[in-house]
């Protein structure tokens, strides 16, 4: 018994220990690499992070209305089009290809796409990081929302509109 209650110590631990060290590191400065501790603790980081002098609040709240926008376009967008996908005769390519930006390394993806980015304006820009992070977000959603449908689904949406649904009424079930 005491064993099991120094693995789940130990465990939990393990699981806290990266929150505890971040949030400790977040008082820390002037910290060299071999020293274990730093050489002086500050609120320095703290008090700009809170100041109305700086950009970080509006930072924050657009970077929280972009990862919004991707989530949900990827979502709503990905389950459409992950029907299509799974009900279409070229499913397995097609499903190769969605992928395609996993498979590669991210900084090999954005090296290939930074070329293109730059010549159309899209480089440092809102759309422009919005597109890069659709092109992740976007295959995971269709690899998601593909393994979704079956065709005990397709029959029940064919069930619905037989007996005189329509087609939404028949996604909605």
């Amino acid at each position: 018994s005491w064993f099991k209650k120094i693995l789940l110590a130990s465990l939990i631990g393990a699981i806290l220990f990266p929150f505890v060290y971040l949030g400790a590191m977040s008082f820390m400065s002037r910290w060299a690499y071999p020293d274990v501790l730093p050489d002086s603790w500050s609120l320095q980081q703290w008090e700009q992070l809170f100041s109305t002098r700086g950009d970080l609040p509006q930072i924050a709240l657009t970077s929280s209305l972009i990862s919004l926008f991707v989530a949900t376009f990827s979502t709503i967008v990905g389950f459409f089009v992950g029907k299509w996908m799974h009900f279409h005769p070229w499913k397995r390519i097609l499903l190769l290809l969605t992928y395609f930006p996993f498979v590669l390394s991210p900084v090999i993806l954005a090296a290939g796409i930074q070329f293109f980015f730059i010549k159309m304006d899209l480089s440092g820009t809102l759309l422009g990081v919005m597109i890069a992070q659709l092109m992740i977000a976007f295959p995971y959603a269709l690899i998601v929302f593909e393994g979704f449908w079956s065709p005990a689904i397709r029959d029940r949406e064919l069930l619905v509109v037989t007996l005189g649904g329509t087609s939404w009424q028949a996604m909605w079930m």
